[in-house]
């Protein structure tokens, strides 16, 4: 009877029982960001409910470093991360944000896979003192896998903010990915396409004459991969509500690109647009940034606590297990007869889980998948139910340094 009323729980507690029974897996991520910029409005950065009100603008300098430890055991994933932005300008002075999330990973029921949060920060701007606040909050997301292209991704986010002048606001976020779409459209590239929306609300009084504060606006995102380069190009339209200064519509946009210069080193450049198009003469703004970023980032991972075990005595011949190199695709497979799911991960996105899903070949328990990789030499490994599983007629292997071996690719 029990089973019959919750599936859902008898499911849950069963992928928590498989992942218990898992190897473990431990990953770190140190990444620091150094750039310049200009923006017109800085002011919208310390109280974007100002309507305007106190602009500030000019060039700046920005450091924003960025430290992430995540525990993984099957399909859970417990992750802290650490991260900080500050700016100096001549007009703004001094702006730090500085924000810690916990975050844990949930077993996926069927094609849903969900997440939980919580974070804390704190917010200083040296020349707006009486904005400076402090953050506390958390969120919940879901997303569901229509298929290996369409995913549906929901998102709730609250935060609490205690200004050091003005009562303590609530912020609530609801976030919807009505589409994320990606379309494999050359073997060396990807496009991915997001229809997004949100609404957030402010619960309490927060700005200085008392108005409560609502935005809502949706838009469509698009990336576009190349190898190593990266390219970025969103809108967006929505309405702004401030209470008693009435309400505005905006509109805007952002255009970047991202490049990996070397496995550690990337360069990204972006310019921002936000502007109103409608509404009160007195309750409109505006806002551009123009951005030019240098970025360093090491990533590591450790398997706990055995070595890699190698493919089974059974397993087919070998020939069809070998990776296949065509036109910058790879074509890996690895023999798991009775896997249920089978992934892969690699240093072409730093040992990034959950990686990507392979499919059965249709040959008794070998699954495949074929992966867009940029030029260049690649280590890998399978995860079959979670657990690190050494590839099969590999060229080459190297040690992962923890007794065990990781594949290797050359591309050409």
């Amino acid at each position: 009877m029990i089973w019959r009323q919750a599936p859902g729980c008898a499911t849950l507690f069963l992928s928590m029982l498989a992942a218990a029974r898992a190897s473990a897996a431990i990953s770190g991520t140190a990444e620091i960001a150094a750039g310049v910029g200009h923006d017109t409005n800085m002011f919208l950065q310390v109280a974007p409910d100002a309507a305007g009100g106190g602009v500030v603008g000019g060039y700046f300098g920005r450091a924003a470093p960025a430290l992430t430890g995540a525990l993984t055991k099957g399909g859970l994933r417990l992750e802290v991360s650490y991260a900080a932005d500050y700016r100096y300008s001549a007009g703004a002075r001094h702006l730090l944000w500085q924000e810690m999330d916990l975050s844990l990973a949930l077993p996926p029921l069927g094609p849903l896979r969900w997440r939980v949060a919580v974070e804390g920060g704190r917010f200083d701007a040296s020349s707006f003192p009486d904005d400076g606040f402090l953050i506390g909050g958390g969120a919940v997301d879901a997303r569901v896998a229509l298929s290996d292209s369409l995913r549906v991704l929901a998102a709730y986010h609250f935060q609490v903010r205690g200004f050091t002048f003005r009562p303590v606001a609530s912020q609530q976020t609801d976030l919807i990915h009505l589409v994320d779409l990606r379309v494999p459209y050359r073997p060396q590239s990807q496009v991915e396409i997001a229809l997004d929306g949100s609404y957030v609300t402010v619960a309490t009084p927060a700005t200085t004459d008392g108005a409560p504060f609502r935005r809502a606006r949706g838009g469509l995102d698009g990336v576009v991969i190349w190898q190593r380069l990266t390219m970025l190009a969103a809108a967006f339209a929505g309405a702004l509500d401030v209470g008693a200064g009435g309400s505005t519509w905006q509109m805007g946009g952002v255009v970047g690109a991202r490049v990996r210069l070397t496995d550690h080193l990337d360069v990204a450049a972006s310019f921002d647009v936000t502007g109103t198009i409608a509404g009160p003469p007195d309750g409109g703004f505006s806002r551009r940034v123009g951005l030019l970023t240098f970025i360093g980032h090491a990533t590591t991972r450790t398997a706990l606590p055995t070595a890699l075990p190698t493919t089974p005595p059974t397993a087919p011949a070998a020939a069809k297990l070998r990776p296949v190199i065509q036109n910058g695709r790879a074509r890996l497979r690895v023999h798991a007869t009775n896997a249920s799911e089978v992934r892969v991960i690699g240093s072409w996105n730093d040992w990034a889980e959950p990686g990507t899903a392979l499919a059965l070949a249709g040959a008794a328990g070998v699954w495949e998948v074929w992966l867009p990789l940029p030029v260049g030499t690649h280590r890998y490994h399978f995860l079959v139910g979670g657990r690190p599983v050494r590839p099969p007629e590999a060229a080459r292997y190297l040690a992962d340094g923890f007794g065990g071996e990781d594949g290797v690719l050359e591309v050409p």
